[in-house]
């Protein structure tokens, strides 16, 4: 009976990761905000915040989005952790591509400034970020 009862909390830390991962790309609006702030000498200038992520984070299965109990906060994406930057940093290229039609190859952007930001008992990061036409 051990074994079952093994096997059993395996597979339910397997399915909640995957759940969690699922919904992590497919969330990508839910955890971030990209908002244009000016267009100066054909530059672009962003406010860029993205979540640290909870482990209240809840997604029903088949369903399109995740709902966050922030009663307690866990992060998934730590503010230092390199993997967690690299996400934060694919999201940003994605909502770029998709809300202003970035494209790498004609444009390219840089961060001005990474800012942890601390709110409602919970961190977000802050980024401005310029973007700018390829020479």
């Amino acid at each position: 009976m051990s074994k079952m009862k093994t096997s059993c909390g395996i597979a339910a830390i397997l399915f909640t990761v995957l759940l969690m991962l699922g919904c992590n790309d497919i969330n990508r609006k839910h955890f971030t905000k990209l908002e244009l702030i000016k267009t100066e000498n054909g530059n672009q200038y962003f406010k860029y915040r993205a979540s640290t992520g909870t482990a209240g984070l809840t997604c029903a299965p088949g369903s399109k989005t995740c709902k966050i109990d922030n009663s307690y906060r866990v992060p998934i994406w730590p503010l230092e952790d390199k993997e967690a930057e690299k996400t934060r940093l694919t999201w940003l290229e994605k909502s770029l591509s998709s809300e202003y039609g970035f494209r790498c190859e004609s444009a390219e952007y840089e961060i001005i400034c990474r800012e942890p930001i601390f709110e409602n008992s919970m961190y977000d990061v802050c980024y401005d970020v310029k973007v700018k036409p390829r020479q």
